[in-house]
């Protein structure tokens, strides 16, 4: 018996050992590398103790399928997922840091929420005269957020306050202004022009005194860099020089997430009005 075969029978409440390569850790490392190896080990752990309650099952159960959804898409579209875990707590909240910041109703969009992984900390400082919109690409991961806020707790409680869009950020009309915008995108997977797109887009549905929230993990540039060929150099060179013109004009704080698989910064930027175009192209 496999992994996922022994987590789905305990899910179901059958009163099953696990395999003897499971109990001892060895084989694990065939899975799909040794992060996916360790989050095995740890749900095994947990709901292999007795004593869980139904509760906590139910929610494993709910990670469990989010994280076999998030890799299934991985491995099919890494250019628009862009990264191997799904966002850690730390760097959720710390996306989410200018949610319920100001007294009136905010409307917030996310760009690119994938299986929801931040869409959890919106929602939880999300007053009930908030909106959000959600704006996704992947079918499959518009499949999984329309469900979950269907069913699943704490999403179904804000039914009545988000809307699920289907299609690429740039194609959202421009009428819709947004008090805070929250982008999970794989920036630096894009060519320059994409990024430059797209960037232009997220700041013209900002309201006046709005915040676009993005992450990126930190020396990700560089990195590849190394490992690169010319043109892939060049177009993360490009890519490079549009972020540091847009952090120097527009950028209000950096945090940077440790606590996250990479460890990450998230960029909170504030246009002025008379800074001109906050994301000029690369020279």
């Amino acid at each position: 018996m496999d992994f996922s075969s022994f987590l789905d029978c305990r899910l179901r409440g059958n009163d099953i050992r696990p395999p003897a390569s499971l109990r001892s850790g060895a084989g694990l490392s065939t899975a799909r590398g040794e992060v996916s190896c360790f989050i095995r080990l740890k749900c095994y752990l947990f709901v292999s103790n007795e004593k869980a309650p139904r509760k906590e099952l139910s929610t494993v159960k709910g990670l469990w399928q989010e994280y076999k959804l998030f890799w299934q898409e991985v491995w099919q579209a890494y250019h628009t997922t862009g990264a191997i875990l799904p966002s850690s707590r730390s760097l959720a909240r710390a996306l989410a840091r200018y949610v319920g910041r100001q007294e009136r109703a905010q409307r917030i969009l996310e760009v690119g929420p994938g299986t929801g992984a931040v869409t959890r900390w919106i929602l939880a400082r999300m007053r009930p005269e908030d909106r959000l919109d959600l704006v996704e690409l992947n079918q499959r991961f518009v499949a999984q957020l329309q469900q979950r806020f269907d069913r699943e707790e704490p999403f179904r409680k804000f039914h009545q306050q988000i809307r699920i869009f289907h299609a690429p950020v740039q194609e959202m009309g421009s009428e819709q202004k947004y008090d805070v915008v929250i982008s999970g995108l794989p920036l630096n997977n894009f060519h320059v022009h994409e990024v430059q797109h797209i960037l232009e887009k997220m700041f013209s549905l900002l309201k006046p005194g709005g915040v676009l929230s993005f992450f990126e993990y930190i020396g990700i540039r560089r990195l590849r860099a190394l490992v690169a060929g010319k043109a892939d150099r060049q177009r993360l060179r490009g890519i490079g020089t549009i972020f540091q013109e847009l952090f120097r004009r527009a950028e209000v704080r950096r945090d940077w997430v440790w606590l996250n698989v990479p460890p990450a910064w998230v960029h909170h930027l504030q246009p002025l009005p008379d800074n001109g175009s906050v994301c000029p192209p690369p020279s």
